[in-house]
């Protein structure tokens, strides 16, 4: 609204064209009684009448009735934008009033040759003048001239012209027409009033179009010649106006003034202000606004022909005048408020220009000039626009952001701003947005700069992410929104503005990447985003989550943030958001579920020195909470199940399961009570019977009994609870089950070695050797062929049970001895009974490829291994490998507690992988001089560095074999650096021969 009032004041200040228009053009008796009675319009007059209303609809279907030609419906569509162009009421954003001007003028052009309605031109000529030519002509005036406001103008002021023109000409034919009716009757009223409207039309349209040659001149360059020819025949023309008959002698004055000052003829121009400002030989006599008119533009005549210290004096006395002689009301202090610091703005840009370059004085006037900018900009929000366009212009595409000074940041940063009010079909300056965004970046660099004040700062925080969106960049756009909410967060409206931005464009960019989305923040997503990184996606769902739950209180969305910090091991702050859930919201249960399971992790955790994070006082608080929140689970969970769904009922007898297993580990692990712990599986295999991931929940069930008896020295009791569960589970599944427990007890033992425990690796051995070897006795002797079958399985479990044994021991004699054991078992099983029984255990696929069991050759190639034996192991371990036996680098696990899938390291793979490369490194080294060990020791090179490029350098070898993978790489490859590959900067791989 601020805005219309300033433009309004410009108009009246300089009494424009088309106020003229409006004052001397005759309304048409004929269109005020089709106002009153639409049903009395013949069909064109009516289409006209509901264009000029906007009735669009209605127009369409008049178009279709009268089956209007497609020339005549431009014509009059032409008239709705008009009407849209000129709706005070109306808000519209400079690219759609562009448009509509666009629109206009295409229209009109096009349809000139058929209007011959002479009112009708003038009342569209006189909308094009005040809301299409005379803001440009505007902006000309108090700002200087520049090239891209002259070429939007330029098309514009020659449409007008030829509307003008062909108003004129229409008129003289009106009045022609009116003269030779008048003919001898002169004293009829009627006609000799009908001659004196045309004549006065005919008059008002040249007039006008006279008038208007000022807007011609100005869209013109400087340098063009036509500029003097054109202003020079508008003065001759407009010199008949200048007598104090004509009513309008000051408006005359001052544009023929004007008309001088665009001709650069500034001594003319000054003279015939002074005219104006004296009130010499004027009438009636000028009004303060004409006044100040002829005073402002008399000190810009003083800047444009450099008279500086003219300009200085004649501002100073305007500025005094005006304080006296203007209205004090808010509209005309509001104006005067944008025109004196775009006149002080000149004066200090045509002082610097008169200073030497990179002068002491130079850059005194640019920062006062910046500084008057600056001030007017924060003062005038509308205005800003404006501003930053000639600004703008001024600068060079090619401009080094990093040297430019505040204001032409801001500069380019609005124009960015202009670009996103585009309507979302129109294509916004992919250039102007980019420049906005460095822009903003820069301004935002800059925060301590005196010059640069919050307010900027938060400014350009904001629209960088709203120019990277319109720019598709929606995963920049919503991470530079979340950076707005974490970093700057100065306004509360546009820290929600932010927030609400930021997860709109997440959840967008969820669904276009296939990823999950929270019940909680869905929201309508756009249907043409494009599949985004689903890595960067969640990085910033992962960003937003804990925003939303600290800063905007959806407590809703712990219980995610809390899975997922929990899933990334960082067990204190999953427990922290946990908790934060209500205990009202639907979420509480499995929050509280979820909170034992990280405790429990936390319990596990150990720090550098292999040692648990938590002892103490600490260690024993977090197992009275564990114990304490899996009480309430148990409570909450079986209360659950008795109004659930199927489903439901599941889903709470595995959190039930999980309860269980959790407070027998508890009992297990810390309150080492054996006992405790049987109590605790008493009713497990009942609850976790039919659940999905029944085998792994008896796995790890069975693992906690079978310990716990052994801790109590109860062996038959373990060997019942493990035949029990083999005979319920039944053949191939019960032994699955088994495999998976002894892998279970490798994992401990494991952990036991990475911790240094040489107590709990001695007993883990033990056990395992207890189980397998009374697994091959009773499997042996039992009188079930279902059982029977199972034995060579479980004589292979033992095999690697002595294999181990023999690994882990000190003693280098007693070491070799269980070696050689374990060897001579191993090799048992390769016997032409033993093979029989191994193909029993096969389908028809795998029995006709004819390969020995893996288990059994990885097992001997690791124990030629441990021997030194490295060409057989060599051999061995390069034909599991070879043959793709031993799987990939990484196996699909389930989670038994949680029931969550997981990756995991393949450690036998991991572990054959590193002894084939190994072994074939020690045979070349103990055969320097064979050619085809050196040959293969280059295959082995070649084979390692893919290992590096397929997996990354700190993925090869897992967890486990990392550091013997470095090792070896150091020894065989030094001049090898994987660290190099995460850049980009990969070194050549030979091929393998």
């Amino acid at each position: 609204m601020k805005r219309r009032k300033f433009t309004a004041l410009i108009l009246t200040l300089s009494l424009t064209a088309a106020g003229l228009v409006r004052a001397q053009a005759p309304a048409s008796g004929r269109a005020g009684e089709a106002a009153n009675d639409l049903d009395t319009l013949n069909d064109k007059t009516l289409m006209a009448e509901l264009a000029s209303r906007g009735l669009s609809d209605l127009l369409s279907r008049a178009f279709e009735v009268n089956k209007v030609p497609q020339q005549e419906r431009d014509s009059m569509s032409t008239l709705m934008a008009l009407r849209e162009l000129s709706d005070p009421a109306k808000s519209m954003s400079a690219s759609r009033r562009q448009a509509l001007i666009a629109s206009v003028v295409n229209g009109i052009s096009a349809a000139l040759p058929t209007i011959s309605d002479a009112r009708t031109l003038m009342a569209q000529a006189a909308v094009l003048i005040q809301n299409a030519i005379e803001p440009d002509v505007t902006t000309i005036e108090y700002w200087g001239e520049n090239a891209a406001t002259q070429r939007r103008l330029k098309p514009i002021v020659e449409t007008v012209d030829k509307m003008l023109a062909r108003a004129a000409e229409l008129a003289d034919k009106g009045r022609a027409e009116a003269e030779r009716k008048l003919g001898a009757n002169r004293n009829d009223d009627r006609l000799v009033k009908d001659w004196t409207d045309w004549d006065n039309l005919f008059t008002s349209a040249n007039f006008t179009r006279q008038m208007a040659q000022y807007d011609a001149v100005l869209a013109l360059d400087r340098k063009n010649e036509q500029r003097a020819k054109i202003a020079d025949a508008a003065i001759t023309y407009l010199k008949d106006f200048d007598n104090a008959g004509s009513g309008v002698q000051v408006v005359v004055r001052n544009r023929m003034a004007k008309l001088n000052m665009a001709k650069f003829d500034y001594p003319a121009a000054k003279e015939l202000f002074n005219l104006v400002i004296t009130g010499k030989d004027i009438a009636p006599p000028p009004t303060p606004f004409q006044q100040y008119e002829a005073r402002y533009f008399s000190v810009v005549c003083d800047v444009e022909s450099k008279s500086l210290d003219a300009a200085a004096k004649g501002f100073a006395e305007l500025q005094e005048w005006q304080t006296k002689n203007l209205p004090q009301d808010k509209d005309v202090q509001a104006w005067l408020s944008a025109i004196v610091p775009m006149m002080k703005y000149r004066i200090h840009m045509a002082e610097k220009a008169a200073a030497k370059p990179d002068s002491e004085e130079a850059k005194k006037a640019e920062d006062a000039a910046v500084a008057t900018l600056t001030k007017l900009s924060e003062e005038r929000p509308d205005l800003r626009s404006i501003i930053s366009e000639q600004l703008v212009q001024r600068l060079a595409s090619t401009a080094d952001i990093k040297t430019l000074n505040p204001l032409m940041l801001t500069a380019l940063l609005q124009k960015g701003i202009q670009e996103t009010s585009r309507p979302a079909k129109e294509q916004a300056s992919e250039e102007d947005l980019n420049h906005a965004i460095a822009a903003a970046q820069e301004l935002m660099s800059r925060k301590a700069d005196p010059q640069i004040t919050p307010q900027m700062v938060d400014n350009a925080a904001i629209y960088v992410p709203a120019f990277q969106e319109r720019l598709g960049k929606k995963v920049e756009a919503a991470s530079a929104f979340l950076d707005y909410v974490e970093k700057i967060h100065t306004t509360p409206q546009n820290t929600e503005l932010a927030f609400n931005r930021a997860a709109n464009l997440i959840l967008e960019l969820q669904k276009s990447a296939g990823t999950t989305q929270p019940a909680e923040l869905t929201t309508q997503a756009s249907s043409d985003t494009q599949p985004a990184d689903p890595g960067a996606v969640m990085a910033l769902y992962e960003r937003l989550l804990p925003i939303a739950i600290n800063q905007f209180g959806h407590k809703e969305l712990a219980l995610d943030y809390g899975n997922r910090l929990r899933k990334n091991e960082k067990f204190p702050e999953a427990i922290k958001y946990y908790r934060m859930v209500p205990k009202e919201d639907r979420t509480y249960l499995p929050a509280r579920y979820y909170e034992m399971i990280a405790m429990t992790m936390l319990l596990d955790q150990k720090g550098p020195d292999k040692k648990p994070l938590l002892q103490g006082p600490a260690r024993e608080a977090l197992v009275g909470n564990v114990l304490k929140t899996s009480d309430e689970v148990r409570i909450l969970a079986a209360a659950a199940m008795k109004s659930g769904t199927a489903n439901e009922q599941t889903r709470q007898k595995m959190r039930l399961a999980g309860v269980m297993l959790t407070s027998a580990q508890i009992a297990a692990t810390e309150q080492k009570d054996p006992k405790k712990v049987i109590e605790s599986l008493a009713d497990f295999d009942a609850t976790a019977a039919s659940l999905p991931n029944e085998d792994v929940l008896l796995t790890e069930a069975l693992k906690l009994r079978v310990r716990a008896f052994m801790d109590s020295q109860q062996y038959n009791q373990a060997s019942d609870a493990l035949v029990k569960l083999i005979e319920k589970s039944g053949g191939q599944k019960g032994s699955d089950i088994v495999l998976t427990l002894l892998q279970k007890l490798n994992q401990d033992f494991d952990k036991a070695q990475a911790a240094g425990d040489q107590a709990q690796m001695k007993s883990l051995i033990n056990d395992r050797a207890k189980l397998s070897g009374f697994l091959v006795k009773w499997a042996s002797e039992n009188p079930s062929a279902d059982v029977k079958k199972y034995t060579y399985r479980y004589m292979v479990y033992d095999a690697e049970t002595k294999r181990l044994a023999g690994m882990f021991e000190t003693e280098p004699a007693q070491r070799e001895k269980e070696l050689r054991a374990a060897m001579e078992a191993f090799e048992n099983l390769l016997s032409p009974q033993n093979a029989a029984l191994y193909r029993q255990t096969l389908d028809d696929t795998r029995k006709a490829d004819g390969f020995p069991d893996p288990l059994v050759v990885l097992g001997i190639g690791l124990t030629q291994f441990e021997l030194k034996s490295y060409s057989a192991a060599r051999d061995s371990l390069g034909r599991l490998l070879t043959n793709r036996k031993l799987g990939t680098a990484h196996r699909h696990l389930i989670d038994p507690k949680t029931g969550e899938a997981r990756d995991e390291d393949n450690e036998p793979y991991w572990e054959a992988s590193y002894k084939y490369l190994k072994a074939r490194a020690e045979v070349a080294k103990a055969k320097p001089d064979d050619a085809n060990a050196r040959k293969d020791l280059e295959a082995a090179q070649t084979e390692l560095k893919r290992e590096y490029v397929r997996e990354g350098a700190r993925g090869v070898g897992g967890d486990k074999w990392h550091a013997a993978f470095e090792e070896l790489r150091k020894e065989i490859t030094p001049d090898f650096d994987p660290t190099k590959l995460a850049t980009g900067a990969t070194q050549p791989v030979a091929q393998s021969p």
